[in-house]
């Protein structure tokens, strides 16, 4: 698994632990994972409505 390092404004910090806290997720990288997935998942949806992004 590769390793990225983010830096988040106070802002996105407090929403990610909210997200966390709101979907019983025990760590930010889990968080992250599951935000990337659930919008390229959106993404592919919308682009198979329309035919493009």
């Amino acid at each position: 698994m590769a390793v990225v390092s983010i830096s988040l404004d106070e802002e996105s910090a407090l929403a990610l632990e909210n997200i966390m806290r709101s979907l019983g997720i025990k760590s930010r990288s889990e968080a992250v994972r599951f935000a990337i997935s659930t919008t390229d998942a959106s993404l592919k949806d919308m682009e198979s409505i329309s035919g493009r992004c």
